[in-house]
């Protein structure tokens, strides 16, 4: 017994209140928590034999010291070794000879570690310094015991946990005392002891999600409480797939919550719609609120959130008003707990490339076009040499095989990198949580990189008993480069020959001799093209609460939002548009955010019964927005090494200085009364007053209410045989929210110079015209919502189910209408007036289905699908035309954004040649539909094609884990969706550019190919007869596996070991695989929507994941 002998005088009664209470409370919660992997520990794997027969116990112990790595702690006073016993075990684990040794004994034991306490319940029981004993066993429903159960005292920190068996036993316990029992997956449970001394506790699964609390605007409400369209996103959710942006992280995971990545660039924007296009000219993005204030998400590291909730009806949002008008998306950050020092380090890296993008033509293929262009025009027949289709230093560069792959050339598989450290703990009076995060991604472009350093603090501090005040700070520094998205539409336009290297092995920027098109890797020359962003965002948000009466909390907020950026450009004179211009140019723009936010929040919580239960929640908000910014643009720098950095340099004479200022505010006064009878009938109703600057006078306030209705039909008597059910509720809601969303200044006119005027002979100097005209009736956007939902949980929550309905009626919508220079507009300038004209209906249905397929100790199966299927349509406009936005157009009676334009039917054929002369075409050219009938192609004959917004979206997650093992794959879809595939674009009829290999176009050897015939005569496509456009819609649906993560978690046994509470190595890939329904984007990934700009890269990262 030498290795007992150490620590035996004395340990016990010294280590009796803080190691038993501290050390293994924590370490006995542990196994409780990974309790699902029990069999890959130390315990179940160590296996003991002996054969003893009227041994003392003290015998029985040294030969299990000497089998395994165990030792034993206990006082010799009070627990008996010398009892004789008979034992014979043969490959049993400790767990099981410990009970058969001690089994109708007084002697108990915890195992921690490799350490083995034993204790003696009699002691316990009968210390006179205990007015009273308490002790149990805890089970779960079906009888087996619960390990790992923490007992508290209720309102103290005093307490246990139960052993292996289920036991606990507590001492100085108060007649009048509460227990509360908590389990990780069981419901809590609060026991009166009413001088009890023996409690057993049998523990029921806890309803997963109706119990949980999650986050509403101004407050927080159980899941079951709910009345409102509200769905969360929890922690576990977010980091599964690793990314530097939160919201790439969810894509696809929250039904009717459409985002999408802007391009493949590093550092791309997130593209986002909550229910559908509600706005024409406005933002339709949803508000972001970061622990109760309004921030950036960009600026927020994933693995700093505890949870993500996305309110999406009216009357969840209206409560925050105008800003809330696209739905809401609430992130509440980690915080700071009560105990020792957590410390949590995260890292990942990987490789951010592995392309999808058409290949252009090459070799025979490249050859082969040239041929068909010049033999349509007859310039070449079979049998000429290929010579006589090429000039001469194209040729010689084909005989000397000097074929350049652009795409390969300027493309790269870039890095990425991400380091997370978070440091939380806390005491009775304060809580903390510190964390500081690193991100870098390199882009698939060569001088395309982010990098991004974020810091985040929370202090929370209690002065008192009803007086608490706390600190967030969230701040981010990015510095971006960017390049060009065009250099991928000049790898598909130039023609695939030249040497792209001078023999010095600098970029040659004119490939090809005795050519002038500049190579597409012009920019990445030296000194030719830098764009970088350096940008600053700051949220410091300081808070005092007071609790002066039960139920009552006071609450005022002080926050803002600070950014400043430095925007530097330098073109060279060889870079892609400095050729162009012929000259470089250097511009630098700064840019001042400063966003305030003054709010007092009144809660007043009040159970009337045990029936009825009444919130209040009453606030004032008073906010300014301030933008200021200013730009110099000088041209033809002395000295390229200068780039931006030195404006002075550049020519003093063309030098152009321009700058920016706009200030909002927003003042709003808000009530919401919660009302729940019988935990059964909730009511929900909500009122919010909101003054915008922006609008005109005598529009400026308006009111926007809400209100929603619950019934929990499960609750009701008539339920009770309904087993199966844990949870039924109906929900109603209808509410109003409005957007303000116009320019700043939108009911002011304001002028613009002009110098290059006459009247008849005489030159006009200097004159003002109008840039807009101003609204002086310019009032609130409204959107009225109804919604109808179902939540449903069976099979003790094995199936959870929510359904919703939804409409959404859009009025008075805010929009930027173009006017005619001749009404008294600057010809040069955008000339416009903001009206509220327009109305829009979006209107649909969503699920979410979460299923635990399979739950066992070792292995379990759990499943999340998200569906949505959004109905989108302008049903007022000011034109019933077709009105232009950019490249889409907005159309009465059809979605916002439609494609309107020719209708492909085909390529005309040779039996055709008569009827297609009637439009004055030929074999080979594009036919399409002649949709007034009058026998001849005009801009008369478009229609509208279709919509970018897919018909439904859906999200399918599976989750396996086995042992210590972790396995996530996650698939989402964009279905019935029309793209402009705008790569098509870049076909080359004539064949002295180049374009899409996979554009198979008509011969007459190849009747059947969907391209017009090559024509030398064309010169570019753009050059080809009327309706040629109508080639580019095509269906851009696609299903996607988006994410696969495999992890695996070290065993308890080897962590302690390490000291460690978690350690998680992992493995996920990204954008594996896409199935499209159009074969045209087989090699190109659908989600960019068509544009011909930086694709979507595929990722591969390994990371690991360590707390202790």
């Amino acid at each position: 017994m030498k290795k007992s002998e150490k620590c035996r005088v004395g340990l016990w009664h010294a280590l009796k209140k803080t190691f038993m209470l501290m050390r293994l409370t924590i370490l006995l919660i542990l196994l409780g928590l990974l309790q699902v992997t029990a069999k890959s520990g130390y315990s179940q794997q160590t296996l003991i034999s002996m054969a003893l027969k009227n041994a003392q116990v003290v015998d029985v112990l040294n030969v299990i010291e000497n089998q395994t790595d165990y030792f034993f702690l206990y006082n010799q006073d009070l627990v008996d070794v010398t009892r004789r016993v008979n034992i014979d075990v043969e490959n049993q684990n400790i767990d099981q000879v410990l009970t058969k040794l001690f089994d109708q004994s007084d002697v108990n034991f915890v195992i921690k570690n490799r350490q083995i306490i034993l204790t003696n319940l009699k002691e316990n029981t009968s210390s006179v310094q205990q007015p009273q004993t308490v002790s149990g066993k805890v089970t779960d429903s079906s009888g087996q015991p619960l390990p790992g159960v923490t007992v508290l005292i209720k309102g103290t920190t005093n307490g246990t946990i139960t052993d292996f068996g289920g036991n606990y036993n507590l001492k100085n316990i108060p007649a009048d005392a509460v227990l509360v029992f908590s389990f990780v997956g069981m419901s809590n449970q609060e026991v009166p002891v009413n001088g009890q001394s023996s409690l057993n506790i049998i523990m029921k699964e806890e309803s997963i999600g109706i119990e949980e609390v999650v986050a509403i605007g101004y407050g927080t409400v159980r899941k079951r409480d709910l009345t409102g369209s509200v769905q969360s996103v929890k922690s576990e959710d977010i980091v599964i797939a690793p990314k530097g942006n939160v919201m790439e992280s969810i894509q696809g995971r929250v039904a009717g919550l459409n985002i999408n990545r802007s391009s493949g660039r590093s550092g791309a924007e997130m593209i986002m719609s909550l229910r559908g296009t509600r706005s024409i000219n406005g933002s339709n993005t949803p508000l972001f609120i970061i622990d109760g204030v309004e921030g950036n998400y960009e600026d927020i590291n994933p693995n700093d959130i505890e949870s993500i909730e996305v309110l999406k009806d009216a009357s969840s949002t209206a409560i925050y008003g105008s800003a809330g008008a696209n739905g809401v998306i609430i992130i509440s950050s980690k915080t700071g707990k009560k105990g020792e020092l957590k410390i949590n380090f995260d890292a990942y890296t990987g490789v951010n490339g592995l392309l999808q993008f058409p290949a252009v033509r090459t070799g025979d293929d490249y050859i082969e076009l040239r041929r068909q262009a010049n033999r349509t025009i007859g310039a070449w027949s079979t049998g000429d040499p290929d010579s006589k289709v090429f000039t001469n230093d194209e040729w010689n560069a084909i005989e000397n095989d000097q074929w350049a792959d652009w795409f390969d050339l300027g493309t790269r598989n870039g890095t990425l990198q991400n380091y997370s450290l978070s440091m939380s703990g806390g005491n009775d009076k304060t809580s903390a949580y510190f964390s500081l995060n690193y991100y870098n991604e390199e882009g698939i472009l060569k001088d395309d990189d982010n990098t991004r350093y974020s810091f985040r603090g929370s202090v929370e501090h209690r002065i008192n008993d009803w007086i608490k005040g706390g600190l967030n700070v969230l701040g981010a520094f990015t510095d971006r480069n960017e390049r060009k998205g065009q250099y991928f539409t000049r790898v598909l336009s130039l023609m695939p020959l030249g040497t792209p290297y001078n023999e010095d092995g600098l970029i040659n920027p004119f490939p090809l001799a005795g050519d002038t098109q500049l190579s597409p890797l012009a920019d990445m020359a030296k000194n030719q093209y830098t764009n970088n962003y350096h940008i600053l965002g700051v949220n410091p948000t300081t808070y005092l609460e007071i609790n002066p009466v039960k139920g009552l909390s006071l609450r005022t907020v002080l926050s803002s939002y600070l950014n400043f950026s430095r925007h530097g450009l330098y073109k060279g004179a060889l870079s892609a548009d400095g050729y162009g211009d012929g000259k470089s140019s250097a511009q630098v723009i700064n840019g001042n955010i400063y966003n305030y936010k003054w709010e007092n929040i009144l809660s007043y919580k009040y159970d009337l019964s045990d029936d009825h239960h009444f919130i209040f929640t009453g606030v004032t908000s008073w906010s300014k927005n301030q933008n200021e910014n200013s730009s110099i643009l000088g041209y033809n720098i002395d000295w390229d090494k200068y780039l931006f950095h030195n404006l002075a340099a550049t020519d003093g004479t063309s030098r152009v200085a321009t700058s920016n200022y706009t200030r909002t505010q927003l003042m709003s006064y808000v009530a919401r009364l919660n009302y729940n009878y019988k935990d059964r009938y909730l009511f929900t109703v909500s009122n919010r007053w909101d003054g915008s600057s922006i609008l005109a006078e005598g529009k400026k306030w308006d009111n926007f209410p809400a209100a929603a209705i619950a019934w929990r039909i499960s609750d009701e008597p008539f339920m009770t045989d309904a087993s199966s059910i844990d949870n039924l509720k109906l929900r109603v809601g209808y509410g109003i929210t409005g957007n303000a969303g116009a320019d700043a200044y939108s009911t002011l006119s304001f002028g613009a110079a002009g110098s290059n005027l006459a009247f008849q002979e005489t030159p006009a100097p200097y004159y003002m015209f109008s840039r807009n005209i101003a609204n002086k009736d310019l009032g609130w956007e409204k959107s009225y919502n109804w919604n109808a939902g179902v939540d449903l949980n069976m099979f003790k929550n094995r199936l959870n189910i929510t359904l919703d309905a939804y409409r959404t009626n859009t009025k008075d919508i805010l929009f930027n209408r173009n006017l005619p220079a001749s009404t008294g507009g600057y010809q040069t300038s955008n000339y416009s007036i903001w009206e509220n004209v327009c109305e829009t209906l979006n209107q649909g249905v969503e699920a979410v289905i979460n299923s635990n397929n399979l739950k066992d100790r070792e292995l379990t199966w759990s499943t999340t699908l998200t569906f949505a299927r959004n109905h989108e349509e302008i049903t007022e406009f000011t034109s019933d035309a077709p009105v232009t936005n950019g490249r889409l157009y907005l159309v009465k009676g059809h979605p916002i954004n439609s494609h309107y334009d020719y209708k492909y039917l085909g390529i005309w054929q040779e039996n055709e040649a008569e009827e297609a002369a009637v439009f004055g075409r030929v074999p080979g050219d594009v036919k399409i539909l002649d949709y007034n009938k009058d026998s001849q192609y005009t801009t008369d004959d478009r229609v509208v094609l279709g919509s970018p917004t897919p018909k439904w979206t859906a999200g399918l997650s599976n989750t396996f884990t086995y042992k210590g093992f972790d396995l996530t794959i996650f698939l989402d879809s964009r279905w019935g969706g029309m793209m402009n595939y705008m790569i098509m674009g870049w076909y080359n009829p004539d064949g002295t550019g180049n374009g899409p290999a996979l554009a198979d176009y008509w011969t007459p050897e190849n009747p059947g190919g969907h391209f017009p015939r090559p024509n030398a005569s064309y010169g570019r496509f753009a050059n080809m007869p009327l309706g040629t456009t109508s080639l580019f819609y095509i269906d851009g649906s696609y299903i996607k596996l988006r994410n696969l993560t495999l992890g695996y978690s070290l065993p308890k046994s080897l962590l302690r070991k390490l000291d460690l509470t978690k350690a998680r190595i992992y493995a996920t890939a990204s954008n594996l695989f896409t199935y499209t329904k159009s074969d045209y984007l087989k090699d190109y990934d659908p989600e960019l929507g068509g544009a011909d700009e930086f694709p979507l890269a595929r990722q591969v990262v390994i990371g690991v994941n360590i707390s202790f």
